[in-house]
């Protein structure tokens, strides 16, 4: 293991905990208790609308020789997943399976591998990897502090104050305070004016597309891209405002920036922070935050789903897969109305592969077996221990495991596991991590 894939895994495993419950088996985890980083910006960008740009297809080129042991081995392996294509679960719901070797560059096995089907939290890979390539692996997400320019010798700032909200799900108050603390440093005792909240990075939607009305709301969270440790924003505010010597005379009320208003401070929280909770506790309201960064980058106010799935839909073009043949609804899973294929999430898995950056990222966020996250109870004491790297997903009737495994001949595999249909969850987790015994052996 690299240097800095070892850096990333124990910056992951030291930081995972935040206040909210999580799809996948209902892991909690607490808020880290760093703050964001805060930082005096440079001049605010314009605001325009911006097309999603048309990427080239990738192109994949197997090991043009591989030696006769290699394709013996995997030979002997695809005999080995056929028998789970005759499995009993095959016969009263839909399976389907894709594996690839990314060590020899070739395909091993597919099982209705194109047919269409949800996900569930397994879309959490798909976001992920959108976001690792369209936004960066060193993105950061940002909550920005406006404020005029008028201060009194008594230190009065006769106008607004306005924080732009920038859908950050690791926000807590020491942030907020440590924002506040940069407006008292520039003089700042008094706002005469209003604080404004400008929540413009997403629609008014409070719940996803495709999201049921009676799931609870550890499944669907409020989907605010203002959210400060699960409190009230208006006391969390005033609070954070107090602590820094700064009162209020005005009322906080939403709106937009206005035009003159200067930059204060960012407060801000790297793409690993969120990716963290995202994946290995199965986090629904960080994965929408990442879902909408995308969205974000159109520079329209008030992007909505639609606005983040034409950047996912990009991705897919871009690793050589029709957008079409798909239904992006969220980024979490949570939607109805996702449909994909293991096809498509075993091209993503290759392309994160082979981007030694991205998937350094990727990796270090996702479950271990029998080790960490939602796969911490699974395949202990097996050859898949340590050596699977993969997302759960689980929602009523739907049971997926999609990353990557480790072969015993050294080998890296990338696979996906969908299952439709199934009565029991956990009759789908066992055939599951079977499958990933037969990866490992």
């Amino acid at each position: 293991m690299s240097k800095k894939s070892l850096f990333l895994l124990l910056a992951f495993a030291a930081a995972f905990s935040a206040s909210a419950q999580v799809e996948d088996d209902y892991l909690e985890y607490t808020q880290p208790d760093a703050p964001a980083a805060v930082a005096t910006p440079p001049a605010a960008e314009p605001e325009h609308a911006a097309e999603v740009e048309e990427a080239s297809p990738v192109t994949y080129h197997p090991s043009p020789t591989e030696p006769q042991n290699n394709r013996v081995q995997n030979g002997n392996l695809a005999a080995k997943l056929e028998q789970f294509s005759r499995d009993p679960l095959t016969e009263t719901a839909q399976v389907a399976i894709s594996v690839y070797d990314l060590t020899a560059g070739q395909p091993i096995y597919a099982f209705n591998a194109r047919q269409r089907m949800r996900p569930a939290s397994n879309m959490k890979v798909l976001t992920a990897i959108a976001a690792l390539d369209q936004l960066g692996t060193d993105y950061r997400v940002q909550t920005t502090l406006y404020a005029g320019s008028s201060i009194s010798a008594e230190g009065t700032l006769a106008g607004n104050v306005a924080l732009k909200a920038g859908f950050d799900p690791c926000l807590d108050e020491a942030d907020l305070r440590a924002l506040f603390v940069e407006l008292r440093n520039k003089g700042v005792r008094t706002i005469k004016g209003d604080f404004i909240l400008d929540l413009s990075i997403k629609d008014t939607a409070r719940w996803g597309w495709g999201w049921c009305w009676d799931d609870d709301a550890h499944t669907n969270p409020t989907l605010t891209p203002l959210s400060i440790e699960n409190r009230a924003i208006n006391p969390a505010i005033r609070s954070a405002l107090t602590a820094a010597g700064i009162s209020l005379r005005g009322q906080i009320r939403r709106g937009r920036i206005a035009q003159g208003m200067q930059r204060i401070a960012v407060a801000h929280h790297t793409i690993d922070a969120v990716l963290g909770p995202m994946m290995k506790r199965s986090n629904n309201f960080f994965a929408e935050s990442l879902f909408y960064q995308l969205g974000a980058q159109s520079r329209k106010p008030y992007a909505n789903h639609k606005d983040a799935a034409a950047y996912v839909e990009k991705f897919v073009r871009k690793i050589g897969l029709n957008p079409d043949a798909y239904t992006i609804a969220d980024g979490s899973g949570v939607s109805l109305y996702n449909y994909v294929s293991a096809e498509l999430f075993v091209a993503a898995l290759r392309y994160a592969y082979a981007h030694p950056d991205l998937y350094a990222h990727l990796k270090a966020s996702l479950p271990i077996a029998g080790v960490d996250g939602t796969l911490k109870n699974r395949m202990q004491g097996t050859s898949a221990q340590r050596h699977i790297f993969a997302k759960t997903g689980t929602v009523t009737g739907i049971s997926s495991l999609s990353g990557y495994a480790e072969a015993s001949n050294g080998h890296v595999l990338a696979f996906s596991i969908l299952c439709q249909g199934v009565q029991s969850a956990s009759t789908a987790r066992a055939y599951q991590d079977r499958i990933c015994r037969a990866l490992t052996q």
